[in-house]
């Protein structure tokens, strides 16, 4: 067990994904150490769910209809400069991840390693760290 759920305080995750299965799937990975606040499905009730919730934490996926994820981050980091976004995605590519780190994004987890990688994203996020999977790197 980390030591960060021996916390009484559990923080507040608001997940965000156009996927219903993804949706499931990471609130299943991230429920036994994280209280799932809220879920979107789009970048613009994300921004939404952000302000009438307001998380601890924001897990994002960097491609959904409307406002992607980069873009619904930059708002919402502008309403809500204090909280640590991670944004999960299927794209490897350098010019993402430096775009995403640019907005002030704290993670980066591609969702083929998000079972590994993604609580541990999360707790760098919520330390001020940054977190980018190894994976994300390759230049393209």
């Amino acid at each position: 067990m980390n030591e960060e759920q021996n916390s009484p305080m559990r923080m507040r995750v608001l997940l965000a994904d156009d996927e219903e299965t993804m949706l499931r799937d990471i609130e299943q990975l991230l429920a036994a150490d994280f209280d799932i606040v809220g879920k979107a499905t789009d970048g613009v009730s994300a921004i939404e769910a952000a302000a009438r919730l307001k998380p601890d934490l924001i897990v994002t996926d960097l491609a959904m209809p409307g406002l992607g994820g980069i873009e619904a981050s930059r708002e919402m980091l502008k309403a809500h400069p204090g909280v640590p976004i991670v944004l999960l995605t299927m794209h490897n590519d350098a010019p993402l991840v430096e775009q995403a780190l640019s907005v002030g994004i704290r993670g980066y987890v591609h969702k083929l390693t998000a079972g590994e990688e993604l609580i541990p994203a999360a707790y760098c996020a919520l330390k001020g760290q940054t977190f980018i999977s190894p994976t994300c790197c390759k230049k393209s």
